[in-house]
């Protein structure tokens, strides 16, 4: 029964060894960090995402993911307004490949329809973001409930600008008068 034990517990030992081992692997650092994550939502469920990108090592291939799943309109640009090559992979979550040579900081702009979902006569945000990022709401909406007290809360004309520190944000609005917004970041 004692020598049962010892296997057992050796087996057990060597696998979460093993898989602690291919963990450390696999979380390969990243070379790239996010400085801005601005998200304007609208009345009709779309989202609006940039993401500014810094590199550190700008001679790498780097795998930077996107928020959502239907996601369109992927636009890479540098700081200086210039197109950047990229290939867009259908993973799980979706990411752009992007080599970064001789490129130091990039914008990175799509939208999705995942963000924001229609229940009832309210909109539901819920986002899971690592990086603090700031949520622009469409025009005229209404805050019902939300999950996490933003660092700083903003009212611009008629649209609510929100900051928020990185972790699952779920927030509840609704929309009072639909009329067209612009986007200006």
């Amino acid at each position: 029964m004692l020598n049962l034990i010892v296997r057992l517990l050796l087996v057990v030992g060597f696998t979460c060894f093993f898989l602690g081992l291919t963990n450390i692997i696999e979380a390969q650092p990243k070379n790239y960090f996010s400085d801005l994550l601005f998200i304007a939502l609208f009345s009709d469920g779309q989202s609006q995402i940039s993401n500014d990108i810094n590199f550190i090592d700008v001679e790498q291939i780097q795998a930077i993911p996107l928020f959502g799943n239907n996601i369109s309109g992927i636009n890479v640009m540098d700081h200086l307004g210039n197109p950047v090559k990229f290939v867009e992979e259908n993973k799980d979550p979706k990411e752009v490949l992007i080599k970064s040579s001789n490129k130091q900081a990039i914008r990175i702009a799509y939208q999705t329809s995942d963000l924001a979902q229609h229940i009832n006569k309210k909109w539901v945000f819920s986002i899971n973001s690592s990086i603090p990022f700031t949520l622009k709401l469409p025009i005229n909406s209404t805050i019902i409930d939300w999950n996490v007290t933003p660092i700083s809360f903003e009212l611009l004309g008629e649209q609510h600008l929100l900051s928020f520190n990185p972790g699952n944000v779920t927030m509840s609005y609704i929309i009072e008068n639909t009329r067209m917004e612009i986007i200006d970041d």
